[in-house]
């Protein structure tokens, strides 16, 4: 990295900007474009690739065209999304988070991971679909529950598979089965529609610029 790009209001603040500088150890911040026109330009020219390759952008001149065609965007995840288990930690079952897609990660992409009951007879699964990447499950948020109904009267040890799959369009898909059985159960999430989090309330603290030198980004 040679230097760094600002794009976006926040980085107009002083304080991110002494983030960014300590963290990408001194490289110059290039403030040569306007970082609220840069990303409308980026969304402009995300809309007309899309545009392109879906056969709507005939209007545009033919230089404009070929660019489009010759140009390549990545998107990638903007959070990272896990599932809850039990787990070990310093010796004891505890419930861990499990991170299956990982912020930043390119899309499309889907993983695929097991689990195992733990009791005999159990009858239950309850899936938990969570936001962040801490492996700690008191650390991250919970978007979604459900629970996945399993055959009763079975050993413990019986395989669960979860997958979660993320899309070009950002809709992301997760599927819990029973390997077993088949029985499965499904969450879909939208990017349109707003993700509702649960969250405990937060005491009310004062706001130290020193603090932002611990930020990880």
């Amino acid at each position: 990295i040679d230097a760094v790009l600002m794009v976006g209001g926040s980085t107009r603040i002083p304080a991110v900007q002494r983030m960014l500088k300590k963290k990408f150890e001194g490289k110059p911040l290039l403030r040569s474009v306007n970082p609220d026109e840069a990303v409308a330009l980026g969304a402009a020219i995300h809309a007309g690739i899309l545009m392109e390759q879906r056969g709507l952008a005939t209007s545009l001149p033919a230089p404009a065209a070929e660019t489009l065609r010759n140009t390549r965007l990545q998107d990638v995840t903007n959070h990272g999304y896990g599932v809850i288990y039990v787990g070990q930690a310093y010796g004891q079952h505890r419930l861990r988070n499990m991170v299956m897609i990982r912020k930043n990660t390119p899309i499309p992409c889907s993983k695929t991971e097991s689990f195992y009951t733990m009791a005999q007879g159990q009858t239950e699964v309850k899936c938990t679909l969570t936001q962040g990447d801490d492996v700690d499950a008191e650390f991250v948020n919970v978007i979604r529950e459900c629970t996945l109904e399993v055959p009763p009267g079975r050993a413990e040890g019986c395989e669960i598979q979860i997958t979660y799959s993320y899309d070009a369009n950002e809709r992301m898909s997760c599927v819990y089965k029973d390997v077993q059985s088949g029985r499965t159960q499904r969450i879909e999430l939208e990017r349109d529609r707003p993700v509702e989090v649960e969250a405990p309330e937060a005491p009310k603290v004062d706001f130290d610029e020193a603090g932002l030198d611990d930020l990880v980004i």
